[in-house]
C-alpha cells in the first residue's frame, strides 16, 4: 500500500512541477529549475517516460542561458547548489559533458573570488559548508589532482571554519574528511544523493519549525517531496509499472 501511494503521490508531483515549470523563475537547488531538473530526469528513468526528460532538457537550456544572473551562493538555491546540481547530472549520467564544461566555469571563478572577498572584507555571502559541498562534488570520482580547480589555500581556510561549528556533526565530519582527502591528492568517492537528502532534511526540517502546513504546497515544497521520495525508492523499486 504504501509503494502504491508513493508511486501516485510522485505522479502527483510530476504534474504540478510541470505546471510550474513555464511561471518558473528560479534556477536553485531546492526552489527552481536545477532542483526540477533533478526530479524530472530521475522520475523519467523510474517511471519509464520519456516526456519529463524532454522538459529536463528544455529546463537545462534555461539553467544555461540563466546562470550570469545568479547572485545568490548558497546551497539550496544559489550558486552552489546548481554547480551540484549539474554535477549530480553528470555522474549520474543523465547529462554528458568534458570535465571543463563551460557550466562550471563561472561557478568555480566566482566562488574562488568569492573566498577572496570572504577574506579581506570579513563577509559571509555564502557558508562554508556550502562551498565546501559543491567543491567535493567537483572532485568527485575523478583521478588525485587531475583538477586543480580550486587552491590548497581556499580549501585549508573551508576545513579551518567548518571546525569551528559544533552543530550538524555528521555533515560536518564528513565534509572536513573529503576536503582533506582533496589537498593530499587522494581520491574521493561519495554519493551526491546522499548529500542531496541530507540537504532536503534539513530543509524539512526548517519548515516544520516554521509551521505552515496548512498553506498551499509551494514549488519548493514539491521538489523537496518529490527529490526525497524518489531518492528513497529509486534504490528498490526500478520501474513504477512494476
Amino acid at each position: 500500500m504504501k509503494l502504491k501511494n508513493t508511486k501516485l503521490f510522485l505522479k502527483e508531483i510530476a504534474h504540478q512541477l510541470m505546471l510550474n515549470t513555464c511561471t518558473e523563475k528560479h534556477l536553485g537547488l531546492l526552489n527552481g529549475k536545477i532542483g526540477m531538473t533533478i526530479f524530472f530526469l530521475h522520475y523519467s528513468q523510474y517511471s519509464q517516460d520519456s516526456l519529463y526528460e524532454d522538459f529536463a532538457g528544455e529546463l537545462i537550456k534555461d539553467i544555461y542561458k540563466g546562470l550570469h544572473t545568479i547572485y545568490s551562493y548558497n546551497f539550496q538555491q544559489g550558486l552552489c547548489g546548481i554547480g551540484f546540481g549539474m554535477e549530480h547530472l553528470l555522474q549520474h549520467q543523465f547529462v554528458e559533458a568534458d570535465e571543463d564544461n563551460d557550466i562550471f566555469l563561472e561557478p568555480d571563478k566566482r566562488i574562488t573570488d568569492l573566498f577572496l572577498f570572504k577574506e579581506k572584507k570579513n563577509k559571509y555571502l555564502c557558508s562554508s559548508d556550502d562551498i565546501a559541498r559543491y567543491i567535493i562534488s567537483r572532485y568527485n570520482h575523478k583521478s588525485p589532482g587531475s583538477l586543480p580547480i580550486f587552491n590548497e589555500e581556499l580549501i585549508s581556510f573551508l576545513i579551518t571554519d567548518i571546525q569551528r561549528n559544533k552543530e550538524d556533526r555528521e555533515i560536518n565530519s564528513f565534509l572536513i574528511e573529503n576536503m582533506k582527502a582533496i589537498i593530499n591528492y587522494q581520491a574521493i568517492q561519495i554519493n551526491t544523493s546522499w548529500i542531496l537528502k541530507e540537504t532536503i532534511a534539513q530543509q524539512k526540517k526548517n519548515l516544520k519549525e516554521q509551521g505552515d502546513s496548512l498553506l498551499p504546497l509551494t514549488t519548493k515544497d514539491y521538489i523537496c517531496i518529490g527529490l526525497d521520495l524518489i531518492l528513497e525508492d529509486i534504490q528498490t523499486v526500478t520501474s513504477i509499472n512494476n
